[in-house]
């Protein structure tokens, strides 16, 4: 028993020694590691002043900054148009028919005259209607001395009332035969509905003409317009009077126009509407179904933030941003700022304003935009040319 006790005596003994033994190596430690965080920390700023230095006055380490140029943001009217394809209508535009069958009997013009309205172009046979017409023009005068003597009769309260109704019946009879006979001699005529040109003739001298067959051709290209199909999407954004751009490319024309009739009814087929351009009269060789385009524009914004399309990218979330130039303490870097692009035309964009990274007013880069990330270092055009001087000079 008693020596059980010294044993524990001892353990005891030896077990406080060799905790304040490790609580000193514990304090040892932690004072060497505070020592090494001084020096690192002073050996850190003394690193990073040297790597500023050496990256302003090392030219093997410029070359490797990415060259980038620089755009200012554009403040101006933004005008954007949409395209449409149309053809050329004349409005005065007839194929003419003959109302009754009968023989050509004279082509009074030629293809390409000019003619008034009302100018006879071709004659068809009438012979026998105007047989008819001479038969019916003497019983008429005959008619017509009957009914006026059988009138003066019964003025005078001479003759029977049923003659002079007999009279005056044949006479008004024969008067509505030889209108309508006249009629039908006017028919055999065929002649200009409108000033213009005699486009084609389609029937010879002798050739036998009938309703069913087109006998001339006419057309006035002295008023004319461009008929084109608009898509039902943009029916809120067309409207009469919009300023257009008329295109026929094939023909070397272009002028500035206005919209003269928009359509009410949407096609089924091509789920379209029609608009009516109209086209200078007299100013342009433009015949019938020349093939042209509409330049429609359908918004105008004066003082829009508008930029290059080509400075614009998209990341993976389909968010469009461009880079724009900072400089931190002297250097320039290039800033990632996302955009909200509401349009574009013609290579360039416009751009919405609305966040605090984003003005507006800022230098964007251009060339070089897609070979920098965002925060990284960049080197200007005007530094490469700065640098090629010092290089000649040494």
């Amino acid at each position: 028993m008693k020596n059980a006790t010294i044993i524990l005596g001892v353990i005891a003994l030896l077990s406080a020694c060799g905790g304040s033994v490790k609580q000193d190596k514990l304090t040892e430690k932690r004072a060497e590691r505070d020592s090494l965080k001084a020096i690192y920390s002073e050996t850190g700023k003394q690193i990073a002043k040297l790597e500023t230095w050496i990256a302003k006055n090392d030219p093997d380490l410029k070359r490797n900054t990415p060259l980038v140029t620089t755009i200012l943001v554009e403040h101006k009217t933004f005008k954007h148009y949409f395209d449409v394809h149309g053809k050329a209508e004349a409005k005065k535009n007839a194929v003419l028919f003959p109302s009754a069958p009968g023989n050509v009997r004279a082509v009074l013009v030629s293809e390409g005259q000019q003619v008034r309205k009302g100018q006879m172009l071709i004659d068809l046979d009438s012979d026998l209607i105007s047989k008819q017409l001479d038969e019916v023009e003497a019983n008429y005068e005959l008619a017509k001395t009957t009914y006026e003597r059988q009138k003066k009769l019964w003025d005078q309260n001479i003759g029977s009332e049923m003659q002079y109704l007999q009279a005056k019946s044949r006479k008004d009879a024969l008067e509505a035969s030889l209108e309508t006979l006249r009629e039908q001699e006017r028919m055999q005529q065929i002649r200009a509905p409108f000033n213009g040109q005699v486009d084609e003739i389609f029937m010879n001298l002798g050739e036998m003409a009938s309703p069913q067959l087109p006998i001339v051709r006419m057309v006035d290209l002295a008023d004319m317009h461009l008929e084109a199909d608009v898509s039902e999407a943009h029916i809120n954004r067309t409207h009469v009077g919009d300023p257009v751009l008329v295109k026929f490319e094939s023909l070397g024309i272009e002028f500035n126009s206005t919209i003269d009739h928009k359509g009410q009814v949407i096609n089924p087929n091509n789920r379209s509407f029609k608009i009516w351009v109209s086209i200078p009269k007299g100013e342009y060789s433009i015949l019938p179904n020349a093939l042209g385009k509409v330049k429609i524009r359908d918004h105008e914004q004066d003082s829009a933030t508008v930029v290059p399309t080509r400075l614009i990218q998209e990341d993976g979330a389909g968010r469009s941003f461009v880079y724009k130039l900072e400089k931190n303490d002297g250097v320039p870097r290039a800033k990632k700022v996302f955009v909200n692009r509401l349009m574009s035309y013609k290579g360039e964009s416009l751009l919405e304003n609305g966040n605090d990274n984003w003005k507006g007013n800022d230098i964007l880069i251009d060339e070089g935009a897609r070979l920098v990330v965002d925060g990284q270092e960049v080197r200007l055009e005007t530094q490469k040319e700065e640098m090629s001087e010092n290089v000649e000079q040494n």
